[in-house]
């Protein structure tokens, strides 16, 4: 489903891998199921305003939102408007609701589940501020063993957690 495997971490001395948010990567910019003349006119749920095109998976388009009566960041996610029928909704759907129970440490913390008016599902999503590992690998080239080891570790470790509630992730990426 494009969901982030890994949660963004800074890095430091005690902490030297950088950033290992799957999702939202940086992709080629789509427009939400009904392109809006401008992002601040779509509010989701009465609640979550669109401000900006994160990033684009499989599936669907990732925003940066906020949300209105807390003033807190979010992410939200629209399936892409060829996914809205069919099998694709239904898994988005049910993948949402499974990827809300995980509960690991290196899985990105899903908020809420909702439709547009126009029927279409969007997913809201704790927001990841930082690099993505393929931002890291692009600015500082190759990485070391041990980052290497050190992201592997939360990678395999919010994979396994996954597979513990029957969720296999179809869209794993840098």
């Amino acid at each position: 489903t494009g969901q982030p495997v890994a949660r963004a971490t800074k890095r430091t001395s005690s902490n030297p891998a950088p950033a290992t948010a799957a999702a939202p990567a940086a992709a080629p910019k789509a427009a939400p199921v009904s392109a809006p003349s401008s992002p601040a006119d779509v509010i989701l749920g009465g609640r979550y305003r669109l401000l900006h095109i994160l990033g684009e998976g499989g599936m669907g388009t990732v925003w940066a939102a906020e949300h209105q009566l807390l003033k807190k960041l979010v992410a939200v996610k629209l399936l892409l408007p060829q996914q809205l029928h069919g099998a694709a909704r239904k898994r988005f759907e049910r993948e949402a609701r499974m990827a809300g129970s995980i509960g690991h440490p290196s899985i990105v913390k899903v908020f809420d589940l909702g439709h547009r008016e126009d029927g279409a599902p969007y997913l809201v999503m704790e927001y990841l501020k930082d690099e993505s590992l393929a931002d890291r690998l692009e600015t500082y080239g190759a990485l070391d063993v041990a980052e290497c080891v050190t992201i592997m570790t939360q990678v395999l470790g919010g994979l396994a957690a996954a597979h513990e509630k029957g969720i296999v992730h179809r869209d794993l990426k840098p």
